[in-house]
């Protein structure tokens, strides 16, 4: 068997010995120039940094029936494990535990996997081209920005194959039909059984069904397979006392496009010797015709709890309601050309944080954080205003991006008065403090900025570059020199003097850094 690992993995002799070993090379393209070059698996090395370039470029070529990629774990860590599979990784292994199985090994029948591709095929892993396709798989689940779509897609397969056991049913007058499918080594049952059949009666009948999926998917657990009930659960689960035997059993694999096992159908009758003649004919045209829509099915929905794992992953990092505002950003950002235009820039920062982080231990500063950045976000976000960047503790905002917006530099006025309001809002209280209350300062500018993608090939940025930003920047840090929340300069004032109320906090002419003076809103 032909394996390509990534270059940190040493593996055992024996394990050498029993397949040919190619490491991953170490470059942002991975180029086969023949079929012959692809290999049957790759085994990746979770603690690499470049392990999800790879394996999200692997999955836009191949599926996992095709080429299997799995990952290797030198000490358990379940969020790299979810990461894994959620990107559309195939398992997870110890480094202890140096055993997979190819995809030639999957059920009773070893055979060789078919592969379509087209050759030479270049997979580009480049960061820039990883995020790419992050923001593909992010994008997605997004209906209309509706992000709530997701469970209903999930329902899917489970109305599905209503339909299909329904149809069955009536073709071939059967008292219960059952569909069993295979997903991560678990077991999903599908059950619709006729009026007067009971869970006492389905029980033996679920007997005969698992001793057959057990052949076609073994080491799948079978001890406590996921139900789906079509019918009245109330009397499905009464107890009557009197069982009756379903006499009459016939089964059937049910495939994939690939001829592949991804479940399995079951029957059952009262009557004896009922599955039979033409009737067994009808059932196996009908169980290939009804593979295709249980597949799409199965794949829609497969993939729609893929998303949301990765979205879920996303959101630990990024609150969740930001996130389709993010992917419409960076659509729009890409579609901009490099530009000079005047913007209005805010530039916020924590007093005292090293303080903070020097008194409380990083979990709760970085809990601290999150609510911080969220609370601020939401404010700059209220008022049109879109984050540049994150720097420590410190936001970066620019007002002005869009043609048409509203009065930009009100707009930051008015947010920034919001971020000093929202302050006594966030919970502190897992937090030690020299002070009762963590306190921020803000400056206020407006001027030119170069704006554009900005970065080299293997990063780029959409971002903002120039004097405004630097300006921003000092008046955040005097305002402690003032004892104020909130500076701007006179070209500021001048813009919100007859839509806020300010006070002027250095009069004109009286710095020399500062000739036009500085100014505050007065306090709500």
């Amino acid at each position: 068997m032909f394996v390509m690992v990534s270059p940190s993995l040493t593996l055992e002799t024996k394990w050498r010995e029993k397949h040919k070993i190619l490491p991953l090379p170490s470059r942002e393209r991975l180029s086969f120039e023949r079929e012959s070059q692809i290999p049957r698996a790759f085994l990746l090395d979770l603690e690499e940094s470049d392990w999800i370039a790879v394996l999200s470029g692997i999955r836009e070529y191949f599926n996992s029936r095709q080429l299997p990629v799995y990952g290797l774990l030198k000490k358990e860590s379940p969020q790299l494990q979810n990461l894994f599979m959620a990107l559309g990784g195939d398992e997870v292994y110890p480094a202890s535990e140096l055993f997979f199985r190819s995809a030639g090994e999957r059920g009773t029948e070893k055979k060789e996997e078919k592969r379509k591709i087209i050759t030479p095929l270049t997979i580009d892993l480049s960061e820039q081209e990883t995020n790419h396709r992050l923001l593909i798989a992010l994008e997605k689940l997004t209906v209309g920005s509706n992000i709530g779509a997701i469970p209903y897609e999930t329902e899917v397969l489970s109305k599905t194959i209503r339909l299909l056991l329904g149809k069955l049913k009536e073709i071939t007058q059967t008292h219960l039909a059952v569909i069993l499918l295979h997903h991560n080594h678990s077991v999903d049952s599908y059950i619709y059984p006729s009026e007067g059949i009971v869970r006492e009666d389905y029980e033996d009948f679920l007997g005969f069904c698992l001793n057959d999926f057990y052949r076609l998917f073994q080491g799948a657990d079978m001890e406590n397979p996921r139900e789906t009930l079509f019918g009245d659960e109330e009397s499905f689960n009464r107890i009557n006392g009197r069982s009756q035997k379903i006499s009459s059993y016939y089964y059937l694999p049910l495939n994939d496009s690939d001829g592949s096992p991804v479940g399995s159908l079951h029957m059952g009758h009262l009557n004896n010797n009922y599955f039979k003649g033409a009737l067994l004919d009808e059932i196996r045209s009908y169980a290939r015709q009804m593979e295709y829509p249980l597949n799409y099915s199965l794949n829609s929905t497969l993939n729609s709890i893929r998303q949301e794992k990765i979205f879920n992953i996303f959101s630990k990092f990024v609150p969740p309601h930001i996130i389709p505002d993010l992917i419409e950003q960076e659509r729009e950002q890409s579609a901009r050309k490099v530009e000079k235009k005047e913007i209005t820039l805010l530039f916020s920062d924590i007093r005292s944080f090293t303080t903070i982080t020097e008194n409380n231990s990083p979990k709760d500063v970085v809990e601290f954080l999150n609510r911080h950045f969220e609370a601020m976000v939401d404010k700059i976000k209220k008022y049109g205003g879109t984050i540049d960047k994150f720097i420590g503790d410190a936001i970066v905002a620019i007002f002005g991006l869009s043609e048409g917006e509203e009065d930009p530099v009100l707009c930051a006025v008015q947010a920034a008065r919001e971020m000093i309001d929202c302050v006594a809002d966030v919970d502190c209280s897992n937090l030690i403090l020299s002070e009762e209350h963590y306190r921020i300062g803000i400056g206020v500018h407006r001027g030119d900025a170069i704006i554009g993608n900005i970065g080299s090939n293997a990063k780029r940025a959409f971002t903002a570059i120039g004097d405004v930003i630097g300006i921003a920047e000092e008046l955040e840090g005097i305002t402690k020199h003032y004892k104020k929340n909130i500076l701007f300069t006179a070209d500021v004032a001048r813009a919100v003097s007859k839509r806020v109320p300010l006070i002027t906090v250095l009069e004109k002419g009286k710095d020399e850094e500062w000739p036009e003076g500085l100014y505050t809103p007065k306090e709500s």
